[in-house]
């Protein structure tokens, strides 16, 4: 988690919005380094920004464990009219 959040919500938020189109499909997938088994702010934050463009989180279960620590970094969102 040394990553800039505010620097992927940003780039994010552009990439969303020049695909957003009636016609288009979105899946995104990959490892935001935002665990969402936990309540934390960059949790919330990703939701609300993907919850914009109707996306949301399809999973909850843990995805890493390591050291005793379960986490769910890695993660999917899909279009919440496509599910």
């Amino acid at each position: 988690p040394s990553g800039d959040f505010n620097h992927l919500s940003r780039l994010l938020d552009t990439a969303l919005l020049s695909l957003n189109k009636p016609s288009t499909k979105i899946l995104i997938c990959g490892d935001f380094n935002v665990d969402y088994l936990s309540r934390c702010n960059h949790k919330q934050k990703l939701s609300l920004l993907l919850g914009a463009y109707n996306m949301m989180h399809t999973g909850d279960f843990q995805t890493r464990f390591r050291n005793g620590h379960s986490s769910a970094i890695e993660n999917m969102f899909a279009d919440k009219s496509r599910m």
